[in-house]
C-alpha cells in the first residue's frame, strides 16, 4: 500500500487535474472533501473528457469549456473500496472483480489511510 495519497476537492478543474497527473508518478486522483473519500479519477477519466486541443492555438469555447468542468463531474462515484487489514488475495479479487487497478485503503474508522494498485499487489507477490 502507498500512504501517500493525492486528493483533490470536488471543485478543481479537470485542465487542472491533467497538470497534476503529467507532474505525478501516478495514474489516480481521490477526490475529497473535509476528509471524506467522494469520488476517484483516473487519467483516462481526464483525457476522456479533455479536448486534446485545449491550451493550444487551436482550441475553441468547447474546449475551453471542458478544461474548466469540475471533478465532482467527471469522477467515479462508486468507489471499491478495501479494508487496512484486508489480505492481498482479497484487495486482488476486488480488483479483478470489479476491472479497476487502484483500491483506496480504509482504516477502521472509514478514513482513507493508503491506496493499493495492481503493482502493489503484483510487487507483493513476485517477491
Amino acid at each position: 500500500m502507498t500512504t501517500e495519497v493525492v486528493s483533490v476537492p470536488p471543485d478543481e478543474r479537470v485542465g487542472n487535474l491533467y497538470a497534476m497527473l503529467r507532474r505525478l508518478p501516478m495514474h489516480h486522483l481521490l477526490v475529497m472533501e473535509r476528509g471524506t473519500l467522494l469520488g476517484i479519477i483516473s487519467d483516462r477519466d481526464i483525457l476522456r473528457n479533455l479536448s486534446p486541443f485545449s491550451n493550444t492555438e487551436h482550441a475553441n469555447e468547447r474546449d475551453a469549456f471542458l478544461s474548466q468542468r469540475f471533478a465532482r463531474d467527471i469522477m467515479s462515484q462508486q468507489v471499491v473500496t478495501v479494508a487496512r487489514n484486508a489480505s492481498i488475495r482479497d484487495a486482488g479479487a476486488l480488483m479483478v472483480e470489479h476491472a479497476i487497478s487502484l483500491l483506496p485503503v480504509l482504516d477502521e474508522h472509514k478514513k482513507v489511510c493508503g491506496v493499493l494498485s495492481w503493482r502493489d499487489v503484483l510487487r507483493y507477490l513476485c517477491t
